[in-house]
């Protein structure tokens, strides 16, 4: 892919700056084609930056968290980290929101929210989720939320699952983590997952998906991929939210078998409602297959190439007509490799991995629906953000910043 670097934006909006990256981005493609691009700030407060094209910039930002602050008596309200997910059927996004008020956390969902310009303009409506399975730990510490949105089978609805690790003892230095799955409109909202290991926070990463027919072909329970050092050991597990057979007891793991070097995973979920799981390795990247993630199942080598081998950050998408995987490699590197849809576990139907970036921090995407091409961010430099779209025509691609209205605020 031929990448070139234009600086027009620039020089035709003098009254914006180049967005900053922020702590923490994701980005999603609104009905109307545009992106969303979700930011925790460098002022700690959760942001959706939205393409306006009508305005003179290109973007709007709009405030998502400080609002919350009525809800706590008017303190500060931190936001602290989010997730978000969209619906790939009528494309609405969920949002799930940690935030910090006084020296404790409490969780935010937001739901449903209609994909289209004109709602995105009037911000979200937030509910609270407040813990409710049994005495909180003092303070309330969340180390991690994850979301997903998951077609149901049989039928055009979804299921959430959505995943918040906890620490079990705030002060003690070992971090040790407890996880609960929320069920949102239902009490309580808060579900212990029972695990079979401690793990403790900052030693794993974690990525939600669905296997296949489990427990059966008209029910399924989602669940959480969780890679790291559990028990000593590095280890690679798939568990459900809850053990269907004995809900008492802790959901049995499928222990995955790590390729040797394993550095990052990612899921992707497909057009029948399950996830393909993705893992960098020493050697290039390798599959698990929906239904090849039992317990002790080995994956398949899809692609072996040094650019993505080692990568210590997986992304991945699957649409209607192909998958993506973007990796981040030890050294900054951002390089993208892609097949047609259902081919995943054929090595010869992946491309051959291209170099996108030299240098990047973070990065973040969507696969445009309407264009059938792909459009990144990337942190580049810690100071700037890119936008890299490729042309759908010929196998190019053009980079330029991103810019937004200046700061109302300073930090």
């Amino acid at each position: 892919m031929k990448i070139s670097f234009e600086s027009e934006l620039m020089e035709n909006h003098k009254a914006a700056v180049v967005m900053a990256p922020d702590q923490a981005f994701e980005v999603l493609q609104s009905q109307d084609g545009d992106a969303l691009f979700f930011s925790i700030g460098t002022d700690n407060v959760c942001y959706l930056t939205r393409e306006v094209t009508e305005t003179p910039t290109g973007w709007n930002r709009i405030d998502l968290s400080s609002a919350l602050s009525a809800n706590h008596g008017g303190a500060a309200v931190t936001a602290k980290a989010f997730a978000v997910t969209q619906n790939a059927q009528t494309l609405a996004i969920d949002i799930a929101l940690a935030v910090t008020v006084g020296g404790a956390d409490a969780l935010y969902l937001s739901l449903g929210n209609a994909n289209t310009d004109a709602a995105w303009a009037d911000g979200v409506t937030w509910t609270a989720v407040p813990f409710d399975a049994g005495t909180a730990p003092d303070p309330l510490v969340i180390a991690d939320v994850n979301i997903m949105n998951i077609p149901t089978p049989g039928d055009s609805g979804a299921a959430e699952n959505i995943m918040v690790d906890i620490l079990r003892w705030p002060n003690d230095p070992l971090r040790l983590l407890d996880r609960y799955y929320i069920t949102p409109g239902t009490s309580p909202h808060w579900n212990l997952h029972k695990l079979t290991a401690d793990l403790a926070a900052g030693s794993i990463v974690n990525c939600l998906g669905q296997r296949p027919n489990d427990p059966r072909p008209d029910f399924h329970i989602p669940g959480i991929y969780t890679f790291g050092t559990i028990s000593g050991e590095p280890q690679l597990l798939f568990t459900p939210q809850y053990n269907y057979e004995r809900p008492g007891n802790a959901p049995t793991p499928a222990r995955l078998t790590p390729p040797p070097g394993t550095s990052a995973i990612a899921s992707a979920l497909n057009g029948s409602g399950v996830t393909n799981l993705f893992v960098a390795a020493a050697d290039g990247l390798y599959l698990f297959t929906p239904d090849n993630q039992h317990d002790r199942a080995t994956p398949v080598q899809i692609v072996t190439d040094d650019l993505i081998a080692g990568a210590n950050t997986l992304a991945a998408v699957t649409d209607a007509n192909r998958t993506a995987v973007w990796g981040l490699g030890p050294q900054g590197t951002l390089c993208y490799v892609s097949c047609p849809a259902g081919s995943e576990a054929d090595p010869a139907a992946w491309s051959t991995p291209v170099p996108l970036l030299p240098t990047a921090a973070q990065f973040a995407f969507f696969l445009n629906l309407g264009a059938g091409n792909n459009v990144l961010f990337a942190d580049v430099d810690g100071q700037d953000l890119i936008q890299l779209t490729q042309d759908p025509s010929p196998p190019t691609g053009s980079s330029a910043p991103s810019c937004c209205p200046p700061p109302t605020r300073t930090t």
